[in-house]
């Protein structure tokens, strides 16, 4: 600001000059992404859990092809559920790990329709894939990065 006798303003100027500052990040996708992912997670484990059992009870059923699921299955549930928690905690690994969860998940979705052959299983890619989305998005990222940049209001 200049002023008829040279000189700088030491004052602040009034508010709205300058650049508006962007609303700080609400943590709203990140939030909803980790709980999408938990659940996830917990349906994995529920269904590892009673495939597991009905596996045990009713030996006939048991090969190796549901070995191969149930361990896939059951170590999805353990991503799920520590990406969910570490996204949670605002971590760069959570929102990573949730991504590569999510994207693996569509990838065994699309594998079991090839398998089966019945399409309508694709409902199941669903929540993953909102969980996809919104651990993708821009804001979820900033969410994590303004947890690690706040300034120190201690003056």
């Amino acid at each position: 600001m200049g002023y008829p006798y040279g000189g700088v303003s030491r004052e602040l100027p009034p508010p709205g000059f300058g650049r508006p500052e962007p609303p700080p990040p609400s943590g709203a996708t990140a939030i909803f992404a980790a709980a999408i992912t938990l659940s996830i997670g917990l349906m994995c484990a529920v269904g590892t859990f009673s495939g597991a059992t009905f596996a045990y009870d009713n030996r006939k059923y048991w090969s190796g092809e549901m070995a191969l699921n149930l361990g896939l299955v059951g170590g999805a549930a353990i991503l799920y559920v520590l990406g969910a928690v570490l996204l949670i905690f605002r971590t760069t690994v959570g929102r990573v790990l949730v991504i590569i969860d999510s994207v693996l998940g569509v990838i065994y979705v699309v594998a079991m329709v090839d398998h089966t052959g019945k399409p309508a299983l694709l409902i199941l890619a669903t929540p993953v894939l909102i969980a996809l989305a919104l651990a993708a998005m821009k804001p979820t990222g900033r969410w994590i990065a303004a947890e690690r940049t706040v300034p120190d209001r201690r003056m």
